[in-house]
Order: C-alpha cells, then structure tokens, then sequence
C-alpha cells in the first residue's frame, strides 16, 4: 500500500504578501506597482524587515524604470 503525505498549513513556509483587488503580490511587486500606477511610497511593513526591503527596491526600480522613458 502506497502512503501519501500531504503539506500541513504548518509544514508551508511563511510567505508575507499584500491583498491587491484578488489577488496576493509580494513586497517587491507591492513597491513596484505603488509607484507605477499610483505614484505614491506606502510602506506597510516595520522597518529593518526583509519585506520592507523588497517594498523599497520594488519602489526604487520602478522609479529607475521611470527615468529611462
């Protein structure tokens, strides 16, 4: 008889992401959409986290992106 193990919601890794519309994005792309479409910094993370990093260097690249058009 073959066992099947299934992923437990404990067994998953912690993956912190932000509801947009329907759907969840990740800080990065939460960073980079803010300044896209809406031009604006909102950070919702605490400071010296990594997602609070990845929010910023989303932010920061879209800026960049910005500049070259």
């Amino acid at each position: 008889m073959n066992t099947i193990t299934l992923a437990s919601p404990a067994s998953l890794p912690i993956v912190a992401g932000l509801l947009r519309g329907c759907r969840f994005v990740t800080p990065y792309t939460a960073g980079y959409e803010d300044f896209r479409y809406q031009r604006v910094y909102q950070n919702p993370f605490k400071n010296d986290t990594q997602e609070f990093l990845q929010y910023d260097a989303g932010h920061t690249d879209a800026r960049r992106n910005q500049e070259k058009v």
